[in-house]
């Protein structure tokens, strides 16, 4: 019926739409594809919108922090090959620390889909190529949701 891709730092998801389910493939950076189908009678209509921060901006905060402490406590050091090699290795980390956070800065909009018995149902984000189309997806998922409660 319908598909939706969504592009977050970590992730990229498809979601194609069926009158009776939801088709969740996912590819992590790290990994393999992973697929699951989410049933639409499972699902409430009723959705929650979140602005939400990746975690990932915490550790690259933390990495920043780490990386500048590292650089300028080696350069306390005796040896001026460690000074120079504590001194690289901790602005490399702290420049890895500081392109983590501002690449993860941004907050992200998620419509979120709860299941009927409770817990984690189905989410979805407002980021990637499909950005544009996110509210009339999740529109058309929450009327699917709707047509398979009633049947």
């Amino acid at each position: 019926m319908k598909t939706y891709v969504e592009r977050l730092v970590q992730v990229g998801r498809v979601f194609e739409l069926y009158p009776d389910r939801v088709v969740v493939t996912a590819r992590w950076w790290w990994g393999r594809p992973y697929q699951t189908t989410v049933p639409l009678t499972s699902l409430s209509p009723d959705c929650a919108f979140q602005l939400i921060r990746y975690r990932l901006f915490k550790h690259g905060i933390l990495a920043l922090a780490i990386g500048v402490a590292l650089a300028m406590l080696s350069g306390r050091a005796d040896d001026l090959l460690v000074q120079q090699a504590g001194s690289i290795v901790g602005w490399a980390i702290a420049l890895a620390g500081l392109a983590l956070s501002a690449a993860t800065y941004p907050r992200v909009m998620f419509a979120r889909f709860s299941r009927r018995a409770g817990g984690g149902g189905l989410d979805l984000a407002q980021s990637g190529p499909d950005r544009e189309h996110f509210e009339e997806f999740v529109k058309a998922v929450q009327r699917q949701i709707r047509k398979q409660a009633r049947a």
